[in-house]
């Protein structure tokens, strides 16, 4: 009943031409939707195995972005020598 309810409001609205741009809407947002609960549901997992790997998983994320950051220090350094020789 309360579908046939929606569809006669529809109706009465909008034309023909403005129901269906909404229904595409609709269906465009609710990909959108789902998209992002898939991607919330990953990063909440992800989120749940860095908590259970504790402060060993933190001490190597540390050391990993320290590490990276020497990495991009040579990496300048060496453009720099490069670019005076």
């Amino acid at each position: 009943m309360h579908r046939c309810l929606e569809l006669e409001v529809l109706c009465a609205t909008y034309g023909p031409e403005a129901v269906q741009a909404l229904r595409r809407l609709r269906a465009h947002l609710d990909g959108r939707a789902e998209s992002a609960r898939t991607e919330l549901a990953r990063v909440r997992s992800a989120l749940a195995q860095y908590a259970a790997a504790g402060m060993e998983m933190e001490e190597v994320a540390e050391k990993f972005a320290a590490t990276t950051a020497k990495v991009e220090g040579k990496r300048w350094a060496l453009r720099e020598l490069n670019q005076v020789s």
